[in-house]
């Protein structure tokens, strides 16, 4: 591997202390003048690669803290990318300073999302409400009746309405915000599944309640930024809609037999989140805003 890395022309000209596997696609490339974050793809996808770069470029002119790709290239077959990198502290920072590090993200998405509005010209009413109608009707096919079940159905049919005047724009489409690297300094990175993605400003939220361990004062901070002094009652309804059909919906999606009970531990989790639909805002979200204003007093 360094013997790959070293054949890059970006690291020709300088000295590579040590290799660290990220993942299966991501390694630390650590030199004599800074580390490196470098992306290998074992295919010919450079005119991807290109053009990813080229959006985290528009993405770094919304906010200077945004980490953008450095270098994209061809080497043995393979297709890479490169980037600075940024060591993630979020998860070891003070609750209130993850708070404010949610707030410096938060401000660049709510850019993006603005920036970008005009340019959402899909019909995500009718596209989302589409894949609504596939949910309800994987699980009407199948043998998941639970107790609570009817409740998100309900849910489903008496609030599909509100997604009638969601406009689109141009989203991260991150699949969680424990995705996003920030270090103490503000310093903003992120891997991208696709170069943009159309869709409801809201939807890049749909995820901070099925996955938000140890970043809840951090979302805590995104909303802060994104929508000022009060977040709005008809988000936390809309977020509803979406945690539900994701939820099921990523069960579905295989289309394979499913087994009763995952479907129904599943719907048992989401109205754990809404103690049974009790509160339209999530427990997780009032507990968490309560602990971070205590602190401060």
């Amino acid at each position: 591997m360094k013997n790959l890395v070293s054949s890059i022309p970006f690291f020709k000209d300088k000295s590579i202390l040590k290799l660290e596997n990220l993942n299966n696609n991501f390694t630390v490339v650590k030199t004599d003048i800074g580390d490196y974050k470098l992306e290998i793809i074992n295919a010919n996808t450079l005119l991807s690669m290109e053009s990813k770069k080229n959006w985290f470029d528009q993405l770094k002119s919304l906010d200077e803290n945004v980490n953008t790709i450095i270098d994209v290239g061809q080497i043995e077959n393979k297709t890479y990318s490169i980037k600075e990198y940024v060591k993630n502290d979020k998860y070891c920072v003070s609750n209130k300073e993850q708070y404010e590090l949610g707030k410096k993200f938060g401000t660049f998405l709510k850019k993006l999302h603005v920036d970008h509005l005009e340019e959402g010209n899909c019909e995500w009413s009718k596209i989302y409400n589409y894949k609504i109608d596939l949910v309800i009707h994987e699980y009407g096919i199948g043998e998941y009746r639970g107790r609570k079940d009817y409740i998100l159905l309900d849910y489903l049919e008496e609030n599909r309405y509100l997604l009638n005047q969601r406009e689109s724009t141009n989203i991260l489409y991150l699949k969680s915000f424990a995705d996003v690297v920030m270090s103490k300094e503000g310093k903003i990175d992120f891997d991208l599944f696709d170069k943009s993605y159309i869709a409801d400003p809201y939807f890049e939220f749909r995820n901070i309640s099925l996955s938000n361990h140890k970043i809840e004062y951090f979302i805590l901070g995104v909303l802060k930024s994104y929508f000022g002094e009060y977040v709005p009652r008809s988000f936390f309804k809309i977020l509803a809609l979406y945690t539900i059909v994701e939820a099921w919906g990523e069960i579905f999606k295989s289309r394979k037999e499913i087994h009763k009970d995952v479907v129904n531990l599943k719907t048992e989790e989401i109205m754990s989140y809404y103690d049974d639909f009790s509160t339209i805002r999530p427990i997780w979200y009032d507990r968490a805003l309560e602990e971070l204003n205590n602190e401060r007093e």
